[in-house]
């Protein structure tokens, strides 16, 4: 439990706000209370939300810091998740609302049709694997370098069934002459990954054989595993392709890139591991009567005005 007197030292900022509000509370419930345990956080959440509409006591952060000087006991640490399920519960509100409002404005139906008309035919191209593979890389840095593999014209210079039939030794310099073409950022540590890419599809057989043994990879993890074998792809990336294909495999997946941790960093949220705050997504997409993925590709191109309408609630 955390003693009142230990409250009242609080030095900080963000701890006196806390601090200030438990304080306060204590008066009003008119009683002498020396410990703050589960039932009383509890509590004071109920009063608190009656005098301060909305979540401007409870961020995670301000609230984080302020428990982490006392001396943390079993019970302070139940009341904690009090706290954090209340901030969650409260901070979903407020997102949802924003994304329904964002939904009224925008034929968000069409516009998830068309997306998954595009990733359609990307999991249908002869050349899938090499076409992600280069895609990914093109894009690292910046996403102007998507020109080599968007444009149909450059995307013919480095096609695995061009570069396939030039010397090997001659590969790197051959990439980083399109790449730096494409003004793709880093081109010749990424020449030098295309040409080991490129050759170890080559040794899977070509490129329908490692079209297929991605197919086969089972579920998501295999097929991230898969990805992960080419240079210059890693979890961000491998979960990427998967999701940019719209593959079954990954339509309950949310990808936590830049754009996402900052919508959670404005709704006042923070979490301890990856898949708990993928999870928060999911549940919100299910609330939305989306899939995860719908719900990221929402998040991702509606972004801006997404944060506009959280900042004005």
């Amino acid at each position: 439990m955390v003693h009142i007197n230990d409250v009242h030292s609080l030095q900080d900022h963000s701890g006196q706000i806390v601090a200030g509000s438990i304080i306060e509370w204590t008066k009003t419930v008119d009683r002498d209370i020396e410990t703050v345990s589960e039932d009383d956080a509890s509590e004071y959440i109920d009063w608190a939300e009656q005098v301060v509409p909305g979540n401007s006591l409870f961020s995670e952060s301000y609230f984080k810091q302020s428990v982490d000087m006392f001396d943390l006991t079993d019970d302070w640490s139940e009341g904690h998740e009090l706290f954090r399920t209340y901030i969650q519960e409260n901070a979903r509100e407020v997102l949802i609302s924003a994304i329904r409002s964002v939904r009224v404005e925008h034929d968000i139906p069409e516009f998830l049709r068309k997306k998954k008309e595009r990733s359609k035919k990307r999991r249908t191209r002869s050349d899938m694997i090499w076409y992600e593979i280069v895609l990914s890389l093109s894009t690292m840095g910046h996403s102007r370098g998507a020109v080599l593999a968007t444009n149909k014209s450059k995307y013919e210079t480095v096609t695995y069934n061009t570069v396939v039939d030039i010397d090997t030794e001659d590969r790197p310099e051959y990439f980083e002459s399109a790449l730096r073409e494409s003004n793709v950022r880093y081109p010749n540590k990424k020449a030098r990954w295309l040409s080991e890419n490129i050759l170890l599809i080559e040794n899977m057989g070509g490129i329908s054989a490692a079209n297929e043994a991605f197919r086969q990879a089972g579920g998501r993890n295999e097929k991230m595993s898969f990805l992960k074998q080419f240079m210059g792809i890693g979890d961000k990336y491998a979960r990427n392709i998967g999701m940019d294909l719209h593959h079954p495999d990954f339509r309950d997946t949310i990808a936590l890139d830049d754009r996402i941790r900052g919508l959670s960093n404005s709704l006042g949220l923070r979490f301890d591991d990856y898949d708990t705050h993928e999870e928060f997504y999911r549940d919100t997409a299910k609330q939305l009567e989306l899939t995860p993925w719908e719900l990221d590709r929402i998040l991702y191109n509606f972004e801006e005005e997404i944060r506009q309408r959280i900042s004005d609630a």
